[in-house]
Parts: C-alpha cells; structure tokens; sequence
C-alpha cells in the first residue's frame, strides 16, 4: 500500500523541466562537437577543453543517435578516460555518419570528473532537411527528442546496485519521467562492507541509503527514491517558473 501511494503521484507526470543549470557546466572542462564534411558522409568529432591551468583526469561519453524517415533508429556509443594536459584541446572520439536527408543525426558528449561529477555536456541536432547544427535549446520538439530526455546514468559498482539501477530505470521508463535533468545512480561504500546508493538530480543530491541485495527492499527503495526524485523534479520546475 505504501508503495503504491509513492507511485500514484507519478502517474501523470509529464516531463517538461527546463535547465536553469545549465551555465554550471562546461567550466573547468568543456565539452565541444566539430563536423566535418567529406563527400557523402559527415565526421563528428567529441573535444574535451581543458580551461584550467591544471592536467585534469576525466571519464566521457559520446553518444550520437541517427533516425531516418521509416522512423528506424541507431545508436552508437563511446566510451573512455583519460587526462587532459592544461590549456589543452583533447579529442575524446570519432565517427562518421552519412548525409541521408531527411536523417535527423543527434550528438551528445558527457565529460565527468573523477568523482564522477558532471562537468561537461554538450547537445547538438543535424535536424532532417539540413546539414546545420542545431542547439538542443533551439530544437524541441519533444517527441523526437527523447534521445537526450530521460538520461539516466549508471555508476554502480556491485550486483545489488546493478539490480537497483535496473529497476529504478524500469520504472523511470515506465511513469515516464522525461525531464531534460540528467540522473546519476552512483554506489558509494561506508564502513565495512556495507555500501550506499545515492542519487543526484542535475546539481542535488538526494540523501543516500544503505544498499541491500534483497529483491523486495531493492523494489521498494526503488519505488521511494522514484518519487524523491519526481519531488526534487516539481521542486526545481517551480524555482525556474518563480525565477522566469
């Protein structure tokens, strides 16, 4: 009964949050995407731009999703770390689409720090018709941008908060919380060896529970941080409308 009173409210959530944090990010480490194009195809670059004065240790990710006019849709992923000298302009990956017109191509890079904080976002659209960038703030229509909505991270490290990640994205998918916030499910270990699963919400982080690999608890725990995360969500949304 419990349960299902924390995931009653969400029954109805429509995610349409905006990023009042968005200037947070790219600050220390930048995160840029280069096109180039070469006869009939289009090479996308990822960039990390270390701004500091100081060699810095990153994780990344550089996603790029394509969808053609039949609907059909690709996705293709890179991952990877490093360090990137100060001053420096790093290239993080490659890849090479081909200029299908009406295609619509989708660009996304994540820098992360080594506390895996996320330091660096860039999103960029090729929308169908053209071969222009367009800024993921330019470009919005929400049915076909669900590609970078709904982003929820795993940094869990043990079976039980694999288990815990899977379920909490199950239900994130399932009562559809589109929020354009990017989620981390992060494990961090206490004393002995117990660990905790903490979830931060764009900038917020929740207050972290002890993890355990019952299924029921992992279930529940789930259900409950679920509707955390949809109240820091309404939360952040009125601060944005106060502010607007």
């Amino acid at each position: 009964m419990k349960r299902f009173k924390y995931l009653i409210a969400l029954v109805c959530l429509i995610g349409a949050f905006t990023s009042a944090q968005e200037s947070l990010y790219n600050r220390t480490m930048a995160a840029e995407i280069v096109l180039e194009q070469q006869a009939e195809n289009i090479v996308i670059k990822a960039l990390a731009v270390n701004k500091t004065q100081v060699d810095t240790g990153i994780s990344y990710k550089f996603t790029v999703f394509t969808k053609d006019s039949l609907n059909n849709s690709s996705k293709n992923e890179q991952k990877g770390n490093g360090v990137v000298k100060a001053g420096i302009k790093a290239l993080l990956g490659t890849t090479q689409v081909g200029i299908n017109i009406p295609e619509e191509i989708k660009i996304m890079v994540l820098i992360y720090d080594q506390l895996d904080q996320l330091i660096g976002k860039k999103i960029e659209t090729i929308a169908p018709y053209t071969t222009q960038l367009v800024t993921a703030n330019q470009y919005r229509n929400d049915d076909e941008y669900l590609g970078f909505r709904g982003i929820v991270t795993n940094k869990t490290r043990t079976k039980p908060g694999k288990d815990f990640y899977i379920e909490f994205f199950r239900l994130y998918k399932k009562y559809n919380v589109n929020s354009d916030k990017i989620v981390v499910v992060r494990e961090v270990f206490g004393q002995g060896r117990t660990s905790q699963i903490q979830i931060q919400v764009g900038f917020t982080k929740l207050e972290p529970f002890v993890l355990s690999p019952q299924k029921k608890y992992i279930e529940y725990m789930a259900s409950r941080m679920l509707q955390l995360v949809y109240i820091e969500l309404q939360k952040m949304k009125e601060k944005e409308t106060r502010e607007y």
